[in-house]
Protein backbone atom coordinates (compact mmCIF):
# COMPACT_ATOMS: atom_id res chain seq x y z
CA UNK A 1 0.00 0.00 0.00
CA UNK A 2 0.93 3.43 -0.82
CA UNK A 3 -0.12 6.40 1.25
CA UNK A 4 0.31 9.95 -0.59
CA UNK A 5 -0.27 13.25 0.51
CA UNK A 6 -1.40 15.65 -1.85
CA UNK A 7 -2.64 19.49 -2.77
CA UNK A 8 -6.01 19.99 -4.30
CA UNK A 9 -6.44 22.68 -7.16
CA UNK A 10 -8.21 24.76 -4.81
CA UNK A 11 -4.96 24.69 -2.21
CA UNK A 12 -6.58 22.36 0.00
CA UNK A 13 -4.52 19.33 1.11
CA UNK A 14 -5.86 15.83 1.24
CA UNK A 15 -3.93 12.27 1.39
CA UNK A 16 -5.24 8.89 -0.29
CA UNK A 17 -4.45 5.43 -0.07
CA UNK A 18 -3.42 3.14 -2.79
CA UNK A 19 -3.42 -0.35 -2.74
CA UNK A 20 -4.37 -3.50 -5.09
CA UNK A 21 -8.06 -2.61 -4.92
CA UNK A 22 -8.10 0.65 -6.10
CA UNK A 23 -7.96 4.21 -4.71
CA UNK A 24 -9.61 5.37 -1.15
CA UNK A 25 -9.39 9.27 -0.48
CA UNK A 26 -9.84 10.80 2.47
CA UNK A 27 -12.30 13.09 2.27
CA UNK A 28 -11.03 15.82 4.83
CA UNK A 29 -9.34 18.87 4.01
CA UNK A 30 -6.32 20.26 5.81
CA UNK A 31 -4.65 23.71 5.27
CA UNK A 32 -0.98 22.31 4.66
CA UNK A 33 0.52 19.66 4.16
CA UNK A 34 1.85 18.81 7.66
CA UNK A 35 -1.49 18.50 8.23
CA UNK A 36 -2.51 16.29 5.91
CA UNK A 37 0.51 14.16 6.87
CA UNK A 38 -0.58 13.82 10.05
CA UNK A 39 -3.68 12.61 9.67
CA UNK A 40 -2.71 10.20 7.10
CA UNK A 41 0.21 8.61 9.50
CA UNK A 42 -3.39 8.59 12.08
CA UNK A 43 -4.93 6.82 9.45
CA UNK A 44 -2.00 4.56 8.44
CA UNK A 45 0.24 4.19 11.32
CA UNK A 46 2.48 1.27 9.65
CA UNK A 47 3.02 2.69 6.10
CA UNK A 48 5.28 5.14 5.29
CA UNK A 49 3.61 8.24 3.88
CA UNK A 50 4.65 10.16 1.06
CA UNK A 51 3.72 13.85 -0.02
CA UNK A 52 3.55 14.48 -4.20
CA UNK A 53 4.17 17.36 -5.59
CA UNK A 54 1.39 19.23 -7.79
CA UNK A 55 3.54 18.93 -10.89
CA UNK A 56 4.29 15.44 -10.63
CA UNK A 57 0.07 14.66 -9.35
CA UNK A 58 -1.50 13.11 -12.38
CA UNK A 59 -4.63 13.12 -11.15
CA UNK A 60 -4.41 17.30 -12.26
CA UNK A 61 -3.21 16.70 -15.11
CA UNK A 62 -5.54 17.68 -18.16
CA UNK A 63 -6.00 14.69 -20.49
CA UNK A 64 -4.30 15.12 -23.88
CA UNK A 65 -6.08 16.53 -26.78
Amino acid sequence: MIVEVFQHPDGQWSFRSIALLGVQEDRGRYPDAAQAEAAARIAYPDVSVDRVAPEDDTARRAPPG
